[in-house]
């Protein structure tokens, strides 16, 4: 099954508490193969695409949680590479519709789907941003999924030891995890982990120390132009650190070019970085401080295991939380 086939099932899983009828959509998502997602608004308007996701806005880890979920539906044909005419997606509030009006059908297999054009776009990630083997902490499985859109797809790495530790144990200078110096993410470098433009980025926040209770929301961060709406966004930089590399808003840079190191500021509990891809950056409506929605995309290649060892080489990727992940065997 395909990486992006997963989100169907999550979608299907999540209707009944939205008070669709699944036996009715299952009918439909067999039956019927003309537009594929069909969802008529209130107004009589009718919207048609892939649908890819939808953002729950009724658990929220920040912002005011409410009773409305965004329908995510993709439609390649209203892709523009002009940021501003982009309209790739079109993000559909539960409360402009009446749930059991919706359809979902099999694509059109006239139109290209969402994995495709991410491939076909160059919108997938070359490489890991960072030498050496590395950590999920997290992807689209618990704690993003609550982030109101702004990193439901987001990738949280960090760096462990041998037995799987955040942080040093013991030894002169430890300080069992309170400082930022003990954990090994801390200050390693960060790499570009695709070629594209910096549109912007921030490094003047502060970093916290560890497990801070109630840390701030304003993060050191990369973003990165792609194409159209779509940006990859870095976060959690260490203060300073984007500066001390030359890095300027507007230059290009090719992949494997350090742009600055791994810190804790911002929403971070401890030093990691947090990456994603983003559409439409800078004007997104659903309080990501105008970083845009989280999309999903996926690494082209990468070394993954389970364990420290035995990592096999896989292509179109989507690495999830436990797994340990290199650009390098190992």
């Amino acid at each position: 099954m395909k990486y992006f086939q997963r989100w169907m099932l999550i979608v299907l899983s999540i209707l009944p508490a939205l008070g669709c009828d699944t036996q009715k959509v299952a009918t439909q998502y067999v039956e019927e193969s003309l537009y594929g997602t069909v969802i008529t608004l209130r107004d009589g308007t009718k919207v048609r695409g892939e649908l890819v996701y939808v953002y729950d806005f009724s658990k929220l880890i920040f912002g005011e949680e409410r009773d409305e979920q965004i329908y995510a539906i993709f439609d390649p044909t209203k892709y523009s590479p002009d940021p501003r005419q982009d309209r790739s997606f079109t993000m559909i509030s539960s409360n402009d519709f009446d749930p059991n009006s919706i359809q979902i059908n099999p694509p059109n297999p006239n139109i290209q789907r969402y994995e495709d054009f991410v491939r076909e776009m160059g919108f997938s990630i070359e490489i890991l941003p960072f030498n050496g083997m590395w950590h999920v902490l997290e992807y689209n499985e618990s704690y993003h999924r609550k982030e109101g859109g702004c990193g439901n797809f987001a990738w949280d790495i960090l760096k462990t030891d041998q037995l799987g530790n955040y942080h040093c144990q013991s030894g002169n200078g430890c300080n069992h995890g309170y400082s930022v110096s003990d954990h090994y993410a801390w200050n390693q470098p960060v790499l570009m982990p695709i070629t594209g433009f910096i549109k912007e980025f921030r490094d003047d926040f502060p970093d916290n120390p560890p497990y801070l209770e109630h840390p701030p929301g304003s993060s050191n961060y990369v973003l990165i132009e792609l194409n159209g709406g779509y940006y990859l966004g870095l976060v959690h930089f260490r203060q300073g650190s984007i500066t001390a590399n030359g890095i300027k808003p507007g230059n290009r840079y090719e992949v494997g070019t350090e742009i600055g190191r791994v810190g804790n500021s911002g929403f971070s509990a401890v030093p990691h970085i947090h990456m994603t891809l983003f559409w439409k950056a800078s004007v997104g409506p659903n309080g990501c401080r105008g970083l845009g929605w989280s999309v999903p995309t996926f690494f082209q290649k990468l070394y993954i295991s389970d364990t420290n060892r035995n990592a096999e080489l896989k292509k179109d990727v989507q690495p999830h939380k436990g797994q340990r992940v290199s650009n390098d065997r190992f």
